[in-house]
């Protein structure tokens, strides 16, 4: 099995729980995620 990678990003500007919730939806639809 390959390496495993950590990344956290800051993302400013968003406050509410729906948005958050579509972004990290977004990122977890990205091969390799």
């Amino acid at each position: 099995m390959g390496a495993t990678t950590r990344l956290t990003w800051r993302v400013e500007g968003m406050d509410c729980a729906s948005c958050v919730a579509k972004v990290t939806r977004a990122v977890e639809r990205l091969p390799g995620v």
